[in-house]
């Protein structure tokens, strides 16, 4: 997998491309700047981007165009605390994971893991970051409206599952799979499937998921 880096400390980042490298992933760039970000983006089209949560700043106009323009999966490395209203503002601009920088580096790769299979993730380390927050649970209410196989379809679509991928799992039709995802949708009181999965991840970050 080939993957950019983005990192304001050099010796993190060192670190980091060593773990990388050491489980078979090409780190095709190293960069420090968030100017620097996108033009290597667009040289190298990695499979993935990870990045300093410090780069992005309060305006997530960059992390919106390499999802956007480029339909790269982008992750969020945090290796500081995070706002609570941050982390849903990553996650409305398109951030498919948060991993720590205080996570061990088989917990870091396991993650990494997940979300190149298409997965939302939420590592161990930010885990511990994310709980508690009364601003975060108070957004996360809504899930306990949802039935049991609205549930299960939402958890689907956090694995990566599209609508005919979800309907086959379920033995359900297609169009019964629109239905749920506009309940969902509506109940949650979000706007699109990203925003479901990451919901689901963030849920299991707080240890609220349902089994």
């Amino acid at each position: 997998m080939a993957v950019v880096l983005a990192h304001p400390e050099a010796l993190q980042a060192e670190a980091f491309a060593r773990i990388l490298v050491g489980a078979g992933h090409r780190v095709v760039a190293r960069v420090s700047r968030a100017d620097a970000i996108e033009p290597l983006v667009a040289r190298f089209t990695p499979d993935i981007v990870l990045v300093h949560n410090s780069l992005l700043g309060p305006d997530r106009s960059l992390l919106s165009r390499l999802v956007d323009a480029y339909g790269l999966t982008t992750a969020i490395m945090v290796c500081e605390n995070l706002a609570e209203s941050a982390v849903l503002d990553f996650i409305v601009a398109g951030a498919r994971g948060f991993l720590s920088c205080n996570d061990t580096p088989a917990d870091f790769l396991a993650a990494l893991d997940f979300l190149t299979s298409g997965a939302t993730v939420v590592s161990p380390g930010c885990n511990r970051l994310l709980t508690g927050g009364r601003h975060l649970r108070s957004r996360m209410d809504g899930a306990t409206d949802l039935t049991v196989r609205e549930a299960q379809v939402a958890a689907l679509i956090a694995r990566g599952f599209n609508n005919r991928e979800i309907a086959g799992e379920l033995a359900i039709s297609d169009h019964t799979v629109k239905i749920h995802v506009g309940s969902i949708l509506n109940k949650l009181n979000l706007r699109n499937r990203h925003q479901i999965a990451a919901y689901i991840a963030t849920l299991s970050a707080t240890g609220q998921a349902s089994h």
